[in-house]
């Protein structure tokens, strides 16, 4: 049961675009898996997925992904959420799930408070895999990714922008949870990637709520009126600072990341200099097709098929297996 929950949250996690690395296990192709999966008594499986921010359209990616995974396993998924990163509540839909019958659950971790009452379930034989962003108290594995690796290409490119070796300036950094492990990984790979020399400042606190996120950048850039670059580590930050750079003339170097359709407008538009997403090393996408990819889940799901077929990334989940440790390489 625990390796199937695990290839469901794989599948999952990397069809919603948001992993790089399975850190703790994923199995076999959802395509190679057609037959309904059974439980202890041969009856269907039930699995739960519980996400945060259950509106965002980075969120309902992952959430149609999960759906897609389930029929392509052959599983029941049932999938709810919180509005924003509640981890009480996050904690009580898990409980509820098992309780009403699920024979796992997948769920990101918005809290180590969440860790006591998983551990608990996890105690009494329901698997619980974590997606998104993890807690190293929870006694499950993660599905996710290498953010320092990952969002030091993003410092990088932002210190270019800046003039190279010889840059210098003010660098803005924001997050929507601070301390949340996998933020603060992309954080310090942010960090990594700029190198030394430049004015780094924060992370402050811009909040996930997309209007109060645009209110608190407005702020920052208020209070910084000579930043040179501004960089959000969240889905909803590079959105929100297009809109703001484009009210200023362009004169930031503006940086997030996530594909959302919003970032992808800052980008198309001028405002906005990278927007960085995994890829698994797949075909790279225009953005015309990166567009119509965010629109259709149907292409979204062909694309990332081949990291389940064949050679592909994820077809053999053990050859991905590490130490959570690792997440913060």
């Amino acid at each position: 049961m625990q390796k199937a929950l695990i290839r469901f949250a794989c599948a999952v996690v990397a069809l919603g675009a948001a992993a790089t690395v399975a850190l703790s296990g994923v199995n076999a192709s959802p395509a190679a898996a057609p037959a309904a999966q059974a439980g202890p008594q041969g009856e269907r499986l039930t699995i739960g997925f519980v996400t945060h921010f259950i509106g965002n359209p980075f969120i309902k990616q992952i959430a149609q992904a999960a759906r897609d995974a389930g029929k392509d396993l052959g599983v029941d998924v049932k999938i709810t959420g919180t509005a924003g990163f509640d981890p009480a509540a996050q904690l009580k839909m898990v409980q509820d799930l098992v309780a009403a019958g699920a024979d796992g659950v997948s769920t990101s971790i918005t809290g180590d408070s969440m860790a006591v009452g998983l551990n608990k379930l996890v105690a009494q034989g329901k698997p619980i895999v974590q997606f998104n962003i993890y807690s190293t108290r929870v006694n499950g594995p993660y599905v996710g990714e290498r953010s320092v690796d990952d969002w030091a290409i993003l410092g990088k490119a932002v210190r270019k922008q800046m003039g190279g070796a010889s840059a210098k300036g003010r660098v803005l950094i924001g997050t929507c949870a601070p301390g949340f492990p996998a933020l603060v990984d992309r954080i310090k790979g942010v960090r990594r990637g700029l190198g030394a020399g430049l004015d780094i400042k924060g992370p402050f606190d811009v909040t996930g709520d997309p209007t109060k996120n645009f209110t608190a950048w407005q702020q920052l850039i208020a209070a910084n009126p000579d930043a040179k670059a501004l960089i959000g580590v969240c889905a909803q930050d590079l959105e929100n600072l297009g809109k703001l750079n484009a009210q200023k003339g362009d004169k930031y170097i503006t940086a997030g990341g996530d594909p959302t359709l919003g970032n992808l407008a800052a980008l198309e538009g001028g405002h906005g200099l990278i927007s960085i997403a995994p890829d698994f090393g797949l075909p790279k996408l225009t953005l015309a097709q990166i567009k119509r990819f965010q629109t259709d889940a149907a292409v979204q799901r062909r694309y990332y098929k081949p990291l389940f077929t064949g050679k592909g990334k994820l077809a053999n989940w053990r050859n991905d297996v590490e130490p959570l440790a690792n997440a913060s390489r």
